[in-house]
């Protein structure tokens, strides 16, 4: 039918245009806010983000770990220095912005233990040279 093949041409065309935009789009800037520590889901978030940046993708501008685990940020770094980012005042290519929570919810002893599931034995296997929240700046 003469409706359909228009239809699918219409579609076909959409399509198309989305593809070559998103191709030369500019990359998108990217801040990644996490709380890394008792799971994995933002060691993976923090992989993503820097392979994206990576190919070109975004740009990492930077990222904030959001609770008072005191490691928490050492193990951000960890991922960043893998990828060949360290943490620098001015965010470029090769270095990253990196900002941790400083306050007092999530740093009782208690949080301290059930946050820690794998960032120290990551910052103690895979040296950066950041390991802990006084050794950047408070966000």
């Amino acid at each position: 039918c003469f409706c359909y093949n228009r239809m699918m041409a219409s579609i076909y065309t959409y399509i198309s245009a989305v593809i070559v935009a998103t191709a030369f789009a500019d990359p998108v800037r990217l801040i990644i806010d996490t709380d890394l520590g008792f799971d994995v889901d933002d060691a993976g978030a923090i992989a993503v983000g820097n392979h994206l940046a990576d190919i070109g993708k975004c740009e990492l501008l930077g990222i904030v770990h959001n609770t008072g685990f005191y490691y928490g940020i050492g193990g951000v770094d960890v991922i960043a220095h893998y990828y060949g980012r360290d943490y620098n005042k001015v965010a470029s290519n090769t270095s990253i912005l990196l900002g941790a929570y400083t306050g007092a919810w999530g740093s009782s002893t208690a949080s301290q233990n059930s946050q820690n599931k794998y960032t120290t034995k990551i910052i103690h296997d895979y040296p950066s040279p950041v390991q802990d929240y006084n050794q950047t700046v408070s966000a």
